[in-house]
Order: C-alpha cells, then structure tokens, then sequence
C-alpha cells in the first residue's frame, strides 16, 4: 500500500541552527530544524505545549 501522499501550502527548508526562543509560557534553548512562512519547528528539552507561540 502506497503512502498517502500529503502537500503543504509553502515550502519548509531544512536547516540546523542553534536558536534562543521565548514566550509564555515556555522560554529556552533548542535547534532549528526546519522553516516554512508560516512557522518552523524546533528540537529542545525545554518541555512546551504543540499550541505555544514563541518569538
């Protein structure tokens, strides 16, 4: 069975980068792993919810 194949609206890039980021209620440390218009997604310890905005 083929997986399903699923298409996003902007393009995300892959990146590695070192990054600080805070916001209520989380504010820490991590790696950027990837960026996109409409967000990124980072690696950290620091425990955050799904929902949280950073800066």
């Amino acid at each position: 069975m083929a997986a399903p194949h699923y298409s996003r609206t902007y393009r995300r890039f892959p990146l590695h980068v070192p990054v600080i980021f805070g916001g209520a209620p989380c504010v820490g440390e991590g790696t950027l792993l990837n960026l996109s218009v409409m967000g990124c997604s980072i690696m950290t310890d620091q425990p955050c919810s799904a929902e949280a905005m950073c800066a």
